[in-house]
């Protein structure tokens, strides 16, 4: 039962998300986060430089953040 709930909000909050910016993000991990400012885009940069991976996760974290 709770793992059905854990799931729900896990897919309503990817839903949120458009496909192209998900595409872009695993594409190429700056480009998705550039109207989110220079910080995220200056972080994303470097964890993509450091490694593909981690750029990638700091990406869809970033676009996955419902405050910003």
């Amino acid at each position: 039962m709770l793992l059905g709930r854990c799931l729900k909000v896990l897919i309503s909050k990817f839903v949120h998300m458009s496909f192209w910016r998900v595409l872009l993000a695993i594409l190429f991990p700056p480009l998705a986060v550039i109207d989110k400012g220079c910080g995220s885009i200056l972080i994303v940069l470097i964890l993509t430089i450091c490694g593909w991976i981690p750029g990638v996760i700091a990406a869809l974290i970033i676009l996955n953040n419902p405050e910003r």
